[in-house]
């Protein structure tokens, strides 16, 4: 499972379904790719199969008090089609090397206004996909990853800091206090962090950072924060 961003408030996709989940670098972005970052390349397409019986129980158990929707397939505004965003197909490609391993692409709209949840919507929801994996009946494992880089496309190394230290103790009120315009535009994708945290609430595990990089482009702040961290 992996929980990411850029579509309407929490929803999952067909893939779930058992249709598989398309992973696709068109022809113009493998040219533009192949010069600024050789090794995000990896295979042109790649096809991972969805989990039917998992996302049937998350609506069964989500569907009361989430507005959750499913999805065919992914189009532009001009209707062309296109395959899962990137902020899926990193973890597919450069965290897991491309292994076939079935995926719940679950998404939050923390981008796009104006039906942005926040960030105690967020921590609900996070709460409640992870009671719904608990109750289902399978001897299957979940691993569940949050996508999304900290500030930019300004960096901010206080927010970010902020985050990830109360991501670390749980400190819903910090996170859920934050002023709401700190978080849009990319820096909302800390969101899905913030929803993982939720996922992981009552199971034990704790938050371990493992890097922190602010990446600045220009002196004037631009760029992106990036982070990696484990649930363990």
């Amino acid at each position: 499972m992996v929980l990411g961003l850029q579509d309407p408030e929490p929803s999952i996709t067909r893939g779930a379904w058992g249709e598989p989940v398309e992973s696709k670098i068109p022809e113009a972005n493998r040219r533009r790719i192949a010069v600024a970052a050789k090794k995000n390349l990896g295979q042109p397409e790649r096809s991972y199969q969805g989990v039917p019986d998992l996302a049937q129980h998350l609506f069964d158990e989500l569907i009361e008090d989430f507005d959750l929707s499913s999805s065919d397939q992914f189009t532009t505004k001009t209707g062309e089609t296109r395959s899962i965003p990137h902020a899926f197909s990193f973890i597919f490609r450069r965290v897991m090397n491309g292994q076939a391993t079935p995926i719940l692409p679950l998404f939050t709209n923390t981008f796009f206004p104006p039906n942005q949840p926040r960030s105690k919507r967020v921590i609900e929801f996070g709460k409640a996909v992870g009671r719904a994996i608990q109750s289902w009946d399978s001897d299957k494992k979940v691993a569940v990853a949050a996508t999304g880089g900290l500030s930019h496309f300004v960096v901010d190394e206080d927010l970010d800091r902020r985050m990830l230290d109360a991501i670390a103790s749980r400190d819903e009120a910090t996170i859920i206090g934050e002023p709401e315009p700190n978080l849009q535009s990319g820096t909302s994708e800390i969101k899905n962090w913030v929803a993982t945290m939720g996922v992981t609430d009552g199971t034990g595990l704790k938050f371990q950072e493992v890097d922190y990089i602010p990446c600045y482009r220009s002196e004037a702040g631009t760029g992106n924060a990036m982070a990696f961290g484990l649930w363990t």
